[in-house]
């Protein structure tokens, strides 16, 4: 459905549309394409918590709204980011992506159903992006959650190179 973290952030911010779209749908558990479980079980992913780091509610809460968005869900579990992967101008050179993924998959593919994962790993590297986020302190959840998305789609931008940017003049009558 959806190819590039573009197309799911384009959706992701039309709440309407996307609304709309899930409700169009029939009414299928996001979690059967993803694992083989038994009937009684099929309900369960997702359904997991993350173990809190300190004070690290403020990304808890991002994470866990990132991960019941349908889109960007169906994009990490069915590993669509690993052809988008930048190696040449992001500055983490995929490996948040890489983390992100990993963690929505350990929320969504866990065969025991462990009642909390960790997000350890993935803080690690969110610190190495954003260093502001380092230690266990208390931030703002909507900073992280630009912070987050801007190193995503870094990760995964389809561009190879910088575009030089534009040197020409303004005419001063438009001044």
């Amino acid at each position: 459905m959806y190819s590039t973290l573009s197309q799911v952030l384009c959706a992701f911010g039309n709440d309407q549309w996307l609304f709309r779209k899930w409700t169009d749908t029939e009414s299928v558990d996001i979690a059967k394409p993803y694992a083989s479980r038994s009937r009684d079980n099929l309900h369960k992913g997702g359904l997991v918590g993350l173990r809190n780091l300190g004070n690290t509610c403020f990304m808890n809460s991002v994470l866990q709204c990132l991960s019941h968005t349908k889109c960007l869900l169906d994009y990490c579990l069915r590993d669509n980011y690993t052809i988008d992967i930048n190696t040449s101008i992001s500055s983490m050179k995929g490996v948040l992506m890489k983390s992100f993924s990993s963690l929505l998959q350990s929320m969504w593919k866990t065969s025991n159903f462990d009642t909390a994962v960790s997000p350890q790993q993935f803080h690690s590297q969110i610190q190495r992006f954003a260093p502001r986020f380092t230690g266990y302190r208390q931030q703002d959840s909507q900073e992280f959650l630009r912070y987050l998305l801007q190193g995503l789609h870094e990760d995964v931008n389809r561009v190879t190179t910088k575009p030089r940017p534009l040197t020409s003049d303004i005419d001063d009558c438009l001044s």
